[in-house]
């Protein structure tokens, strides 16, 4: 689609853009809490983020977070953290 667009000279923002990913609700696993769409939202937009800074979004066809029902165990000063746990998918394609 980007293919034709560009040769139909379109300029709209929306045709270099990644294309919408799964809804935030399925990209939550467990329990959907005002709390867990807040941080998703969060990491989704750093994601994003980091891929413009790192002119890499316009590479990518596909990319988007998702919180795991995990935690992982960190360490700050003496006292151990347990903290959410995010995975990233970022998905290049030339005929998706």
């Amino acid at each position: 689609m980007r293919e034709i667009g560009r040769k139909l000279v379109c300029r709209s923002p929306s045709l270099a853009g990644i294309p919408f990913g799964p809804g935030l609700a399925i990209r939550i696993l467990g329990d959907i809490t005002p709390e867990r769409l807040c941080v998703l939202r969060a990491a989704d937009d750093i994601f994003l983020e980091e891929l413009h800074r790192h002119n890499q979004y316009d590479a990518i066809w596909q990319a988007f977070a998702v919180l795991l029902p995990v935690q992982s165990v960190g360490v700050m000063g003496d006292e151990r953290t347990y903290e959410n746990t995010i995975a990233l998918r970022a998905v290049t394609s030339v005929d998706a």
